[in-house]
């Protein structure tokens, strides 16, 4: 054994919800924990029984939207202290437009 002991406050116990409550309560009692509900995250993934709802998946977009907007930027920014000292020639410009336009839709 390694000593290590379960951390019941961070704990759930998650249950169909046509469990028993008096099966609830038995396993409660033996083991302190308390009901979690669905749907919940673990490890960034949605866990939930039943049908494929989009709001089970609502985090992941948001993720993905944050970071598209951070590339977005960074990506824009890129260029921007070489063509404010130089000016570079239009066809470079032009050149840029086009990569930025496939890369971002």
């Amino acid at each position: 054994m390694s000593g290590h002991m379960i951390n019941l406050v961070k704990s759930l116990l998650y249950l169909h919800e046509k469990t028993p409550i008096r099966v609830y309560n038995h396993i409660k009692k033996i083991t302190g924990i308390i009901q979690g509900l669905f749907p919940f995250v673990y490890l960034g993934c949605p866990v939930f029984y039943g049908r494929k709802n989009k709001n089970h998946f609502e985090e992941l977009i948001k993720k993905v939207m944050k970071r598209y907007t951070l590339i977005t930027h960074v990506l824009q920014s890129i260029p921007i202290y070489m063509l404010l000292a130089m000016n570079p020639p239009a066809s470079m410009i032009n050149q840029l437009h086009k990569i930025l336009q496939i890369f971002l839709g």
